[in-house]
C-alpha cells in the first residue's frame, strides 16, 4: 500500500483517485483527483463512474505534456549502438536465443552475450525485452523508426 498522507498534510485532501501513466523512453507520472468535497475519505462511486475516462484523460495529458518537454541533447547520442550491438538485438527481438545468433551472425555465444550486455548498458536498461523495446523507439532496429 502507498503512503499518501501527504495529500492530507500538504493539500488538505482527504481521499483522491491516483492514475499512474507509462509512457515510451521510460516515461512515468501519475495524476491526481479529488474530490470538491475534500472531507470525503471514500471515492469509489467517482472512480466506479468515471474511473476508465479519468485514466484516459490522464495518459493524454501527460502524453503532451511530455512531448512539449525539452529533452536532453544527448539522449539519444549516448544510446549509440555499434552494428553488430544492432544485429544481436535484432535477433534476439525475432525470438533467437543466444546460441542461434551466434550461428546466424557466425560468431561466439560469448560474443553476443557480450554485445548485449554492452547494448543493454548504453540503452540504460536491465534486460532483452527492453532493450529491444528502446532500440525500436529509437529507430535501431529495421522497420522502427525514431522517436
Amino acid at each position: 500500500m502507498i503512503d499518501f498522507s501527504f495529500l492530507e498534510k500538504n493539500w488538505k485532501v482527504k481521499s483522491a483517485i491516483v492514475v499512474p501513466v507509462y509512457l515510451p523512453l521510460a516515461q512515468i507520472g501519475c495524476a491526481l483527483f479529488s474530490c470538491e468535497e475534500n472531507a470525503r475519505a471514500d471515492l469509489s462511486k467517482e472512480f466506479a463512474a468515471h474511473g476508465s475516462q479519468l485514466k484516459n484523460l490522464s495518459y493524454v495529458f501527460l502524453s503532451d505534456y511530455y512531448s512539449i518537454q525539452p529533452r536532453p541533447a544527448n539522449f539519444v547520442a549516448e544510446s549509440k549502438l555499434t552494428k553488430r550491438e544492432r544485429e544481436c538485438i535484432c535477433w534476439i527481438s525475432l525470438g533467437k536465443t543466444d546460441d542461434e545468433t551466434a550461428i546466424i551472425m557466425s560468431i561466439a555465444r560469448s560474443t553476443v552475450r557480450f554485445h548485449i550486455q554492452n547494448a543493454l548498458i548504453k540503452l540504460n536498461v536491465t534486460n532483452r525485452a527492453q532493450a529491444v523495446t528502446r532500440a525500436a523507439q529509437f529507430g535501431f532496429l529495421p522497420g522502427s523508426r525514431a522517436s
